[in-house]
This record gives structure tokens, C-alpha cells and sequence, in this order.
């Protein structure tokens, strides 16, 4: 299994923190996020990553250089951002028939994964993909999903303030490679995963809830 980070974006709601330091490097407790998904990743055995960049470009260079002995990470700069699902399409052939780690890099989490990379090892084979998920109480700036029983996505309703439950997309997944087959061979002009992925294949998306 491989990851993808994607930490291009330019971090418009952390100004002015992000005036000069690209959202993937802002420090939680002294440590940049990018950084702390590449432990994270690795602990559970991730050995390849990609991390798209766009925003202030030389300062992710100069932090992916300065861990290239301790990583296996390809750099990708994208002139134009791709968005989230234009990225992992553009870049599905780093995969290599391997299952995908999807990662938003400015989202922080204290999951350490295992329990989720097992639930997507021994999801319904109808299931393409694992998404996490969380409990909210605000619902304005999240994707809610609806899940039925087996905890399959049955609806997802993204940034809707009057969606209904509390179930938000926590834009973390782990993508199987019959999923990425499925969506290179398709011809959507997909941009946000999120937004225009995910509703073209509810109930075949399995889910997992972290505190």
C-alpha cells in the first residue's frame, strides 16, 4: 500500500499564518502536519508516498529534501491545481496495482489507523473504498454522511447545514486498486474527491468511525 498527501492547497483560512508557509507545514505541538502523517503512515508500514504541492512549492521541496534519507517520497508540482480527485487520477500509475492511502494533509487526526486499515482489509467486497469518519455537532463546513447498518454509505450530503446526522467525512480514505481501475478507466472530470466522487459510488463505500 501506498499513500497519497495532498498538500497543494494555499490555507486561505489560516491567514495569516499561511501568508508565507504553505498549510502542509503549519506546526502542531513543533511539528509541521506534513510530518506527522509521514510517522504515521509509516508506522502502520506505508514505504511510498506522493505529496502534491502548488502553493509556496519551494518550501515543501526544501522540507521533502530535508527528510529524503528518512521517506520514500515523490514530489509532484502542479503549475494549476488539479484538485483532490484530479491529482490521485493524474497520478494513479504511482500506485502500481497497490491499494491507495488518500490523504487531506491539513487534517490532523490521533487515530493511529491500524483499526482502519483492518476494517478496509476486511470490508464488503462490494465496497470500493473505506472512508472515515467522525462525530460533529457543526455541521456548516463538512461533508455528513448517512450509513446504513453494515456501515455502508447509503447518502452523503457535502457542506449542507440542514443534512441530517452527525456523521462527518473526516477526508481520509483508503482507496482499493479496483477502485482506482474503475475511476481512470471512467471519463467524469472529477476534481474534488469529495464532492464529485463520492456520490458516484454510494453503497459501495464502507465507513469507519474514529473518536
Amino acid at each position: 500500500m501506498k499513500a497519497l498527501i495532498l498538500s497543494g492547497g494555499y490555507g486561505k483560512r489560516l491567514q495569516p499564518i499561511t501568508n508565507n508557509l504553505p498549510k502542509c507545514l503549519v506546526e502542531i505541538n513543533n511539528k509541521p502536519i506534513l510530518l506527522h502523517w509521514l510517522e504515521k503512515l509509516s508506522r502502520i508500514g506505508i514505504k511510498e508516498f506522493l505529496i502534491n504541492s502548488h502553493y509556496l512549492h519551494n518550501e515543501v521541496e526544501n522540507f521533502v529534501n530535508k527528510y529524503s534519507n528518512k521517506f520514500n517520497i515523490k514530489l509532484k508540482y502542479e503549475k494549476e491545481l488539479l484538485g483532490t480527485a484530479g491529482t490521485l487520477i493524474q497520478n494513479i500509475d504511482f500506485f502500481s496495482n497497490e491499494d491507495c492511502f488518500l490523504v487531506h494533509c491539513d487534517n490532523y487526526t490521533e487515530d493511529n489507523l491500524i483499526e482502519f486499515k483492518n476494517k478496509h482489509k476486511n470490508r464488503p467486497k462490494d465496497c470500493l473504498f473505506t472512508m472515515m469518519l467522525f462525530e460533529v455537532e457543526n455541521k456548516k463546513n463538512v461533508g455528513i454522511a448517512e450509513i446504513n447498518d453494515s456501515n455502508i454509505l447509503k447518502n452523503f450530503y457535502e457542506k449542507q447545514p440542514d443534512a441530517k446526522g452527525n456523521l462527518a467525512n473526516a477526508a481520509i480514505f483508503i482507496l482499493s486498486n479496483k477502485f482506482l481501475d474503475t475511476i481512470q478507466n471512467q471519463n467524469n472530470n472529477y476534481y474534488d474527491f469529495s464532492r464529485d466522487v463520492i456520490k458516484n459510488f454510494l453503497n459501495k463505500i464502507y465507513t469507519y468511525k474514529t473518536k
